[in-house]
């Protein structure tokens, strides 16, 4: 039975730099079909990030001060 709740998404490797001078590398999951900017303009207040370390950190959209999506091969 298919999980109707499931949404497929792609990957989108980034590095992500934050207002207190920090930077997060990793990957973020977007639906197909939406841009990086959809998602930090979205209602949502954290952003789930798998990061170069293997681990998942939540980002907080309101300290996010840029994102730059790396060339997808």
């Amino acid at each position: 039975m298919a999980n109707k709740q499931y949404v497929k998404k792609r990957e989108i490797v980034a590095t992500v730099h934050f207002s207190d001078g920090s930077v997060v590398e990793g990957k973020l999951f977007i639906e197909f079909g939406t841009r990086v900017l959809d998602l930090l303009n979205d209602a949502h207040t954290f952003i789930p990030i798998l990061a170069e370390d293997g681990s998942i950190q939540l980002l907080n959209k309101f300290e996010v001060v840029r994102v730059v999506p790396h060339e997808q091969k």
